[in-house]
């Protein structure tokens, strides 16, 4: 890989407005499961071979595509051993013997790995994760560069967009081919037309409402922002993402009106408001989940050794802590359990992960967040609660004597271990890497891609099995297409984030300072350990309406279209009861707007994006909801994590919901499984907003 390659992630993002995605899970060899073709998944096939059983390409999203964002391209049907690759196209004339398509042919600054050679499992599957981008003239944008595939000398430029220049995910076999030909044709090509994000054509009338966040909600802010200009009196947020205590000094300065995070009760948090004198409250808006994001591969034991992803891998708490604190780095000397024949010791994380036929992943990275996180706070506060469970491998059960805790606390590399003892905190301390490429503390979610990336590149670009990867938001994980490990619970079940998992896990949560606590000791058959809400952190009390409007809208139009609209990658709706405590929240604890100002909107042209400049606190128009009241304790209460009087508050709203939240999880079952049950195939993709990110660490050097 060269430089170029590592700064096609660090490229500018465009401002668009989200719409649906759906999810598509990245499978390993002898797993690939292919969506159906609905909602944003799109489907193709190869009509060569349609006589019998067709292969069929499907790709998440198809529809709704963001900016440099992620594809999952999912396989079915071919045969193994087939010369399969997949290209990045225009498609502005249909595919024909006589006009094959222009495609991306290698990773440019624009995009990485667009096209990449797909292997093919025994049981005819395979997938793979591609980067594409929207890219439409005009605007100073500068063409694609393409070419037809398997003719050189065709180099042509192109634009991709929703009108004349449309583009296409295209799956060519060439093993169909009599002359083994890569040049895609009607015979030996599948085609997936993609449609993209609208970019924002602005929104004169809205209010802009100027918000902090961390990382978790940079896909959901323009997404539900899609229908806003259709209403009266819209408010739309221009978000700035950031460092976690950044996000909350924007607030305590009333640079922002609204901060969203997923880590509300995190002790800095609550420290940076306490000093404002002023009182706040926690209003849950979506949930989601923290994750680790998997980008692995295994080579196959016999024949041309081929290199396969397998982004099946499922982890322990104690893998985790040995992976995200460097400790693991090989199997050799990670996760010490006795073989299941009894000769002698093997890796545990290898074992549980292994698969008939294949070489598992010889050497371990991890890129772990750096600067203030919510999802460093939930990692640690899981690993340091979950009790050592056993686990089966091949119908017998392994029973694992190393522990997260010691584990995070010691290290087998460093005498002067930073990490003393296991507690929860929004920050890793530095740790020393004993390996500046496959190891790194990095200062955002897009700063962990490209390193993950990197470290773990596709099948083809790789040449040894290699498992990477880097705690992060879910949201972030799916836009940039990694897959998320299967986490092993209280309960000893392997569980991957869904709608259903994350909701059992909220039903059995308990409550601090208006906050949802997740049980991570507590056994709730199939809850995902990781489970977050975004929470809105707004101003309450005296002083908290001001001259600038939008707040309550917001607020309010985010709630009622969260439940009704299909959420971007790695969003899942409320649990029903928590989502109708929630509007009441808005409508007891933020003050309605001051009359509207005549001839529409104060500040122009609207979009969903970032946004660095300050405004005064406000609110807005106050919209119809739902009764009921926010979960949380009784003010006064001590923090968990201050052993103070937290300062993001119970709401003032009637506390019905708050009783049924901290009740045993059977009450929520009822209007949980109507929510959620067709929902349980959660959402996967994602769009990054607007961005402003953090300290960017240079580009690690070619690893191969």
């Amino acid at each position: 890989m060269t430089s170029r390659v590592y700064r096609g992630l660090a490229a500018s993002l465009v401002l668009v407005v989200v719409a649906a995605v759906a999810l598509l899970g990245l499978a390993s060899p002898g797993r690939a499961a292919t969506a159906a073709c609905s909602g944003a998944t799109g489907c193709g096939t190869i009509p060569a071979k349609c006589a019998g059983s067709c292969p069929t390409v499907a790709v998440t999203p198809a529809r709704e595509v963001g900016a440099d964002q992620w594809v999952t391209v999912s396989l079915r049907g071919f045969t193994p051993g087939d010369d399969v690759t997949v290209y990045y196209c225009s498609v502005k004339h249909p595919l024909t013997a006589t006009h094959p398509s222009v495609c991306v042919l290698s990773s440019t600054p624009q995009l990485l790995f667009p096209a990449q050679q797909i292997p093919i499992a025994e049981d005819g599957t395979g997938t793979a994760a591609v980067n594409v981008a929207v890219d439409p003239p005009g605007g100073g944008n500068k063409p694609i560069t393409g070419e037809i595939p398997g003719r050189s000398g065709t180099s042509q430029p192109f634009y991709c967009d929703n009108g004349a220049n449309p583009c296409a995910i295209e799956v060519v076999d060439a093993t169909l081919s009599s002359s083994g030909s890569q040049t895609p044709s009607p015979e030996t090509t599948a085609v997936v037309g993609l449609r993209f994000l609208p970019t924002s054509s602005g929104c004169p009338h809205a209010d802009l409402v100027n918000t902090s966040s961390d990382f978790s909600v940079q896909a959901l802010l323009p997404a539900l922002a899609a229908g806003a200009c259709a209403t009266k009196r819209p408010a739309i947020a221009l978000n700035t993402a950031n460092d976690l205590d950044d996000a909350a000094r924007a607030l305590a300065s009333a640079n922002a009106q609204v901060l969203f995070t997923t880590d509300p009760a995190a002790r800095d948090v609550q420290a940076i408001l306490r000093r404002t004198k002023h009182s706040f409250t926690a209003i849950p808006i979506v949930a989601t989940a923290d994750v680790i994001a998997l980008s692995a591969s295994q080579q196959q034991q016999s024949g041309a050794q081929i290199i396969y992803s397998d982004n099946d891998y499922q982890l322990t708490p104690n893998m985790v802590a040995g992976l995200v604190t460097y400790n693991y780095s090989t199997p050799s000397g990670s996760d010490s359990v006795t073989c299941p024949d009894g000769s002698g010791t093997c890796s545990g994380l290898d074992l549980l992960n292994a698969r008939s036929g294949f070489v598992s992943a010889q050497e371990y990275g991890a890129f772990d967040p750096s600067e203030h996180s919510g999802v460093t706070d939930e990692l640690l506060a899981w690993l340091c609660s979950s009790p050592t469970l056993p686990y089966s491998v091949g119908g017998k059960q392994i029973d694992d004597t190393n522990d997260a805790r010691q584990t995070l606390t010691t290290s087998t590399y460093e005498n002067n271990w930073p990490i003393k003892s296991c507690t929860a905190s929004d920050q890793l301390p530095s740790i020393t890497s004993p390996s500046a490429t496959n190891f790194a503390l990095l200062s955002d979610p897009a700063q962990q891609a490209k390193f993950l990336r990197a470290f773990a590149p596709p099948p083809a670009a790789e040449s040894n099995p290699v498992l990477g990867v880097a705690p992060m938001d879910w949201s972030q994980a799916a836009f940039f297409g990694f897959a998320p490990a299967a986490l092993q619970n209280a309960a000893g079940q392997f569980v991957r984030p869904t709608a259903l998992s994350i909701g059992k896990a909220l039903a059995a949560a308990h409550v601090h300072g208006g906050v949802l606590s997740p049980e991570h000791a507590r056994a709730v058959d199939g809850a995902y350990p990781m489970p977050a809400v975004v929470y809105a952190v707004v101003r309450t009390g005296a002083g908290a309406a001001t001259a600038d409007v939008g707040v309550r809208t917001l607020l309010t139009d985010l709630l009622a279209r969260v439940p009704v609209s299909t959420l971007p990658g790695g969003y899942v709706p409320l649990p029903n009861a928590l989502e109708q405590s929630a509007v009441a929240a808005v409508r007891a604890d933020v003050p309605a707007d001051p009359p509207a100002p005549t001839g529409g909107g104060r500040h122009g042209n609207a979009g969903g994006g970032h946004h660095t400049s300050g405004q005064q606190t406000g609110a807005g128009t106050p919209s119809a909801g739902t009764p009921g009241g926010l979960p949380g304790g009784a003010v006064g209460k001590p923090s968990p994590v201050t052993g103070q009087p937290p300062v993001v508050a119970t709401s003032a709203a009637p506390q019905a919901a708050s009783a049924a939240l901290t009740s045993a999880a059977a009450r929520w079952a009822v209007p949980l499984l109507a929510v959620l049950g067709l929902l349980a195939a959660a959402a996967s993709g994602g769009l990054r907003a607007w961005e402003r990110y953090g300290r960017h660490s240079a580009a690690p050097g070619a690893r191969r």
